[in-house]
């Protein structure tokens, strides 16, 4: 597959440490038919990192396919100590 469109990630949480490494943002070629959960897996980001995802101000899950521009936000599970 090509890539086919490219799309920006954001991040909340234990997630925006391990995905943006200190970045708020990270730009993405998205590989045509790719879901929220291929882009988990491809850049090695634990499922159990990610609750759930926000595009256009809707809740969204890991079988959404981004469209070209947009911004996905990755929001994690509240953890503490």
């Amino acid at each position: 597959m090509k890539a086919g469109t490219r799309i920006v990630l954001t991040a909340t949480g234990h997630t925006a440490g391990y995905l943006t490494k200190g970045k708020d943002k990270l730009e993405l070629d998205l590989i045509r038919g790719e879901s929220i959960g291929d882009i988990l897996d491809r850049l090695q980001v634990p499922r159990a990192l990610f609750m759930f995802a926000l595009v256009r101000d809707e809740k969204v899950g890991l079988d959404y396919k981004p469209e070209p521009g947009d911004e996905v936000m990755l929001v994690s599970p509240v953890m503490g100590g």
